[in-house]
């Protein structure tokens, strides 16, 4: 949590990660059982990024994924990069042990073909 000088929350962050690839990510996390996570994190986290610098990259965790209108808004954050994670591609990464080489892959695909949220459960491609 960010607080001004006289203790007001301005912002709440979920989770900061800093890789040893050099990727600074803020965190976003939303645990619906049933419900995909529409558009209101995104535009959140893109507020929240929009007051760091440009090198600090956007990361969202769905347990139930996201709706069409979050994945579209993800797509047109730009200069501001979000990767979406539904929670198929969490479960492969922690039975893999492949974290951070995921975030890579998926960071890659975005920076290369405009794709936050490729999935990486359908494999990692780098």
């Amino acid at each position: 949590m960010t607080k001004t000088d006289t203790q007001e929350t301005v912002e709440q962050i979920d989770g900061f990660i800093h890789t040893d690839n050099g990727l600074a990510c803020l965190i976003e996390c939303k645990d619906h059982c049933q419900d995909r996570v529409n558009i209101e994190p995104i535009a959140k986290l893109r507020n929240q990024l929009l007051r760091r610098s440009n090198a600090v990259i956007g990361i969202a965790f769905s347990r139930s994924g996201f709706t069409d209108p979050a994945l579209l808004l993800s797509r047109f954050t730009a200069p501001q990069t979000i990767l979406l994670w539904g929670g198929d591609e969490v479960e492969v990464a922690l039975e893999k042990r492949w974290f951070c080489k995921g975030l890579l892959a998926k960071y890659r695909m975005s920076v290369a073909k405009g794709l936050p949220d490729y999935n990486i459960s359908l494999g990692v491609e780098i």
